[in-house]
């Protein structure tokens, strides 16, 4: 199989098209692209991880579990942008297939991170009224999370190691707090404070951010000082749902690590121009898009403390605020300015190709031979998906431009 394409720049048509004008070229070129019959059966919708890509990814030979979990999630992000019936009609498809068809039933998978962002889909779509039932799915998911929890540190990395982490925990604590039930709601704030005491870095140029996680190595504690964007994304989403959900003292600690988060994500995390520095595919593709969805959150909805006090000024809410949207827009600019548009596929739909690092242009794989060698994809080692050659070519690279643009577009629908 051979995919030709014209490489063009964005036209300017394209590039100065409006938010949700972008927001609604972006969903119509990943879905054209990687949605797909999962098995070629009929009434199932899943990802293609890669594209181009050879039979093998088509039949969902690889699949990546949280992936797919994100899929769903910008395509409710659609859905919310523009209600209608082919759209919920995709979600339900692919939460049902994501539970269903890959054989791999939720609880089958050791990985609690996994199992939580798929968690937080499912409880989004249900909370809109996409989906119905699941009910007692989420409950058995807050179950077997608490089941995991560990008093001396907290919920693991994946079942049986010894690997306390905050892309595992911190979804784990948004999960608990949107389910407003105060038992959860308490659990979600005991992940919260030891993040924040144990991971959270105190001094150095990343000071305010979270560190990756805590191992214990040959019975020895030993943090994992590797600093991602969506560790800080869904840290300041634990922070900012907990900071929704209390009141007086406990609501001013949540505000102020909300406000810590952002303030050094700005200062640590992007270059001069505000564009995030962090690229790559893998698993890793997904990690800036994450932080813009959260950033977003934060602009949209911090709120303002219940019982007022001079620690939490009102003009420093305002500047995180501020802060937090133009990081998304300065961002979600950047993703589309540096993507491609596709021309002139044979058998295939064009529109835009995100870059990996939004501060260059995407890179096209031209032909499935060109890049279909042992190293092409993306393969899982160790728990993680590695970047295929060219980073592009993932989902997971695509989801994360498609989730800035949709966090933009959903700012500047709300008027903020």
């Amino acid at each position: 199989m051979s995919v030709k394409s014209s490489d063009f720049d964005l036209p300017n048509s394209v590039a100065y098209t409006r938010w949700q004008e972008r927001a609604a070229i972006a969903e119509r070129s990943i879905l054209g692209r990687h949605l797909v019959r999962s098995f070629f059966l009929p009434g199932t919708a899943t990802g293609v991880t890669s594209w181009p890509y050879e039979l093998k990814e088509r039949i969902t030979g690889s699949w990546h579990f949280w992936w797919q979990a994100h899929f769903i999630d910008c395509v409710i992000d659609a859905y919310e942008r523009k209600p209608n019936w082919k759209r919920k009609r995709i979600v339900r498809r692919m939460i049902s297939t994501h539970y269903n068809v890959n054989g791999r039933r939720w609880r089958r998978n050791e990985y609690y991170d996994d199992l939580a962002w798929i968690g937080l889909a499912v409880q989004r779509a249900r909370n809109l009224g996409i989906v119905r039932g699941f009910g007692f799915r989420l409950r058995w998911l807050a179950d077997h999370f608490w089941k995991a929890y560990n008093p001396k540190y907290a919920i693991p990395w994946k079942q049986g190691e010894n690997f306390w982490n905050t892309p595992a925990n911190a979804p784990i604590a948004i999960f608990f707090a949107r389910s407003a039930e105060s038992e959860l709601v308490k659990k979600s704030r005991v992940l919260a404070d030891w993040m924040y005491e144990v991971l959270r870095f105190q001094e150095g140029p990343y000071k305010g951010l979270y560190a990756d996680g805590l191992r214990l190595i040959d019975g020895q504690e030993k943090r994992i000082d590797y600093v991602f964007t969506y560790c800080q994304g869904v840290a300041m989403g634990a922070e900012l749902e907990l900071a929704m959900r209390s009141g007086g003292h406990k609501q001013l600690v949540h505000l102020g690590r909300v406000c810590e988060l952002v303030e050094s994500c700005a200062t640590s995390l992007a270059q001069t121009d505000g564009v995030l520095t962090a690229g790559g595919g893998g698993d890793g593709g997904l990690f800036k898009g994450i932080l813009m969805r959260y950033l977003a959150e934060v602009a949209e909805k911090l709120p303002e403390p219940v019982v007022p006090t001079d620690d939490i000024p009102p003009e420093r809410l305002a500047k995180v605020k501020l802060t937090a949207k133009q990081m998304v827009m300065r961002n979600a600019d950047a993703a589309w300015m540096s993507a491609k548009w596709l021309e002139g596929f044979e058998g295939e739909k064009g529109g835009v190709l995100f870059s990996d690092k939004w501060s260059r242009k995407a890179r096209l794989p031209l032909t499935v031979t060109e890049i279909s060698d042992t190293d092409a994809t993306g393969q899982k080692v160790n728990g993680a998906v590695r970047s295929s050659k060219v980073p592009e070519q993932d989902l997971s690279t695509q989801l994360s431009g498609w989730m800035a643009i949709e966090a933009a577009a959903r700012l500047d629908r709300l008027g903020i």
